[in-house]
């Protein structure tokens, strides 16, 4: 197929897609995707990937338990609490759908257990079934692990993508000096490529911040804006940067995540100010 022709189904499938929503058998994600699940149910997935299934159990009160009653095209429906004796479908009663992978790898990481549960290999026969011995006695719940994951997904929504990739498993698994470490040394790391040094701590921050700071636009630079960015950094490299690399000082789950909001919200200062600098450079031939 060429390209024209995949643009041209693509319009198509936009242009039809939110006629087909309004049909319970299929399923808009977006843009011009679309998915047909097979199955008149009274749930659907809200989303792809272990965040939402996780945040969407979460949604429950704890200790709620979800029962497994039908799954099609890679998907499970279950219902909270319990199965209803006379209508396991109706409307009346709690229902949620997950992605077959997106439970299996919450069974993989420990987000959610129950009795005997193992998750089918989905090579095998019978594979696509995410549960064994699929549906009879099977349920599962959300675990201590998987609600603290829940939270964490919630604390980090908007941390940037390099630092909240880099610090998830540690903030999950609760080793939070750890994860601010990390994404100190990330944002470290981001300064001395923008800068081109090898310096590290303050005189980083002066070598990037200073009167003559290199990732300051000194043509167009309010002297208020250099200083209170020159500031931001030295507080943060000062009693943070400073504190995680030489001592082990005590964060929650709530103090962490501020701080790594912190730490994001420079990295996004640093990326700007450093594609600003390489504007310049190729503007005037000059560093």
């Amino acid at each position: 197929m060429s390209t024209r022709d995949s643009s041209y189904f693509d319009g198509i499938i936009e242009a039809l897609g939110p006629t087909f929503t309004r049909l319970p058998l299929f399923q808009n994600q977006g843009g011009a995707t679309l998915e047909v699940i097979h199955a008149e149910w009274p749930s659907y997935p809200t989303g792809n990937g272990v965040i939402c299934a996780v945040s969407t159990l979460a949604e429950f009160p704890h200790g709620t338990k979800f029962f497994p009653i039908d799954f099609i095209d890679q998907c499970t429906l279950l219902v909270a609490e319990q199965i209803p004796k006379k209508n396991e479908y109706d409307s009346k009663a709690y229902h949620l759908c997950l992605y077959d992978d997106d439970i299996r790898e919450m069974i993989r990481k420990g987000f959610v257990f129950g009795p005997n549960l193992i998750p089918n290999d989905p090579t095998e026969p019978d594979g696509n079934r995410p549960f064994v011995e699929y549906p009879a006695n099977r349920y599962i719940r959300l675990s201590e692990k998987g609600r603290h994951a829940a939270d964490v997904f919630e604390l980090t929504c908007d941390l940037g993508p390099d630092i909240l990739e880099a610090v998830r498993d540690d903030l999950i698994d609760a080793r939070y000096t750890d994860a601010v470490r990390r994404a100190s040394i990330l944002l470290e790391g981001r300064l001395r490529t923008a800068s081109g040094t090898e310096d590290y701590g303050q005189t980083l921050v002066d070598k990037c911040f200073g009167s003559t700071g290199c990732l300051l636009p000194q043509a167009n630079c309010t002297l208020v804006y250099a200083l209170e960015v020159r500031a931001m950094y030295r507080r943060f490299f000062k009693y943070i940067r400073n504190e995680v690399a030489h001592g082990e000082p005590f964060f929650n789950l709530t103090e962490a995540c501020r701080l790594l909001r912190r730490c994001s919200v420079l990295m996004d200062v640093t990326d700007r100010l450093a594609h600003e600098k390489k504007a310049r450079e190729l503007n005037t031939g000059t560093p």
